[in-house]
This record gives C-alpha cells, sequence and structure tokens, in this order.
C-alpha cells in the first residue's frame, strides 16, 4: 500500500534526538556517578580485606602443617603444586583470587581518577542542556519517561542542578577553563548575541517536513566554539604582547625614580594578574614568570 505523502513523519524523539544535539553541538554531557563508583570501591576494599584474613589464616595453617604445606611459605613450587600433588592447595587458590580482585579493584581505582579529572561543564551550559531536553521552542521535547531523564517524583533526573558537581564534559577538544574563556562565553557572548541575533539564524527543527511544509526554527542559537576560542587566544595575545610595551614606555617617559618603583611594582601585579585570568597557569608557574 502506497503511503500518503501528506502525512508527516514522525521521527525518533529521547535518545536519537538527544544524542544528535550533543554531538552536533558539542554537548556531550555525561554523569560520573562518582557516589556509586566510591561504593563500589568499598565493596572491592572489603572484599579483599576479606581474602587477606582468610590468606592469612590458610597461611598459618599450612605452616603448622606436618607435611610438604609447612614449605609453602619459602617454596613457591610447593605452594603452586599443592593441589595437583594432592596436599590441599587451598592458600594458592585463594592467592588467585586475591590476585584477580586486586586487579579489579586498581583498575576501578585507576578509571575513578581519570574521570575525575575531565573537565567539568559550567551550570550555564548544564542549564542549556535541561531546557534543550524540555522546551519544543529550543528544538528538543525529548519527551523521556525513564529514571534517568524522565520527569519523577522523588526522583532528580539527570541533569538536575544537584547532579552538577557529577558531570562531565566529553569533548574533543577541551575549552580552557580560565577566567577570560568564562567571560567570552558568559557576558560578552550574551551581550555580543543582543546585537547579532538579528543577522544570525536560529537552529531548525529536528523534523522531517511534511509536503508544502516549510520548516519553523527554534529559539536555539549557535555560535562555533572555534571562533571563541580564537577570540579568547587573540585577547590573550594582544593582552601579552601590549603589558610589557606599556611598562616600557611608562618607565621611558617618568623620570622620578620611586614613581618608576611604583609602577615597576603595579605592571608586576598586573602581569599576574593577567596571566591567572588568561591562562590556567599553577600558582608557582605565576610566582616563576613574575620573579623573572
Amino acid at each position: 500500500m502506497a503511503q500518503d505523502r501528506t502525512t508527516p513523519v514522525i521521527q525518533p524523539r529521547g535518545y536519537p534526538k538527544l544524542a544528535k544535539f550533543m554531538v552536533e553541538q558539542d554537548y556531550a554531557m555525561l554523569r560520573q556517578f562518582r557516589q556509586l563508583a566510591m561504593r563500589n570501591l568499598l565493596y572491592l576494599q572489603a572484599e579483599i580485606c576479606e581474602l587477606e584474613h582468610d590468606l592469612t589464616e590458610q597461611g598459618l595453617l599450612d605452616a603448622n602443617a606436618s607435611d610438604e604445606r609447612k614449605w609453602y611459605d619459602r617454596e613457591w613450587w610447593y605452594l603452586h603444586q599443592g593441589e595437583a600433588r594432592g596436599t590441599g592447595g587451598k592458600q594458592w587458590k585463594l592467592v588467585l583470587r586475591v590476585r584477580a580482585k586486586l586487579r579489579e579493584y586498581y583498575a576501578a581505582v585507576q578509571q575513578y581518577q581519570s574521570i575525575d579529572s575531565i573537565q567539568k561543564p559550567s551550570h550555564r551550559q548544564r542549564k542549556q542542556l535541561q531546557k534543550y531536553i524540555n522546551s519544543e521552542s529550543l528544538g528538543g521535547l525529548c519527551g523521556f519517561l525513564g529514571k534517568d531523564l524522565g520527569e519523577h517524583d522523588q526522583i532528580a533526573p539527570v541533569y538536575d542542578a544537584k547532579h552538577l558537581g557529577d558531570l562531565l564534559f566529553l569533548r574533543e577538544d577541551p575549552f580552557e577553563d580560565d577566567f577570560l574563556s568564562h567571560l567570552l562565553t558568559g557576558p560578552i557572548l550574551r551581550l555580543f548575541h543582543q546585537i547579532w541575533k538579528y543577522f544570525k539564524r536560529p537552529l531548525p527543527h529536528d523534523t522531517e517536513a511534511a509536503a508544502g511544509h516549510v520548516e519553523e526554527d527554534t529559539a536555539l542559537w549557535h555560535y562555533s566554539d572555534r571562533h571563541v576560542r580564537l577570540a579568547a587566544n587573540f585577547v590573550g595575545s594582544g593582552v601579552s604582547s601590549l603589558l610589557p610595551m606599556l611598562s616600557i614606555i611608562a618607565l621611558f617617559y617618568v623620570q622620578d625614580t620611586l614613581a618608576r618603583l611604583g609602577l615597576v611594582c603595579a605592571f608586576t601585579v598586573v602581569f599576574s594578574l593577567c596571566m591567572f585570568a588568561a591562562t590556567q597557569c599553577k600558582r608557582v608557574e605565576v610566582f616563576a614568570a613574575t620573579a623573572a
């Protein structure tokens, strides 16, 4: 049977729509579940402690045995071949269980540390993603039903404000987390948008348009991170170039010794503040740069 072409095609919502938005608009944001990860580490730690106790007890029993088990603590070959030689082998089985559990434990610790070091989203980014999920005007309205992203009593969705500290931002090219970048992506970008929005088209709805239907725009504007990063690099490079030149010019025209010393101190403070605002330098690097 031929399908009526005038019937609008309903596109999948939920996870496919959200995944497309995250990839295309660079909003790949996920929960870390740090409490669950830490809880799992505590369980693994408890299992290892129990195995450690069992291995110690079994070692004492074998050390006081009258057969070749008494050599287990001094000869690895007898310990390894205990089951094959018919002397038990319980201690070696416990060693293998400890080895496997330690491997799992260290892998979980390493994974927790690596995840915890990934870039965190800002409150504005989290709020924007949450608004997209529930807003039709932004092109979202994904209609989630589950406990992860749906609306349920007593259960906060993944992108609720209470989970802000537990979210991570997956980006191929992480944006620098300094004061200048936050200033450009926050107040300055919002001020720029108030002017530029009249010359820029918002994102269209992610739907399959019916025949003869003009696709409507959403209330969502997108600005490339590459352009914002370029602006941040331009401002940072300009400040780093102008500040030394201004200090030299100022010291050239000021002849008074005390005034020159005051200018040196003032420019040093301004230089350190600019390093803090425009870069991600550590305190020891700021001290080294100002001392030089």
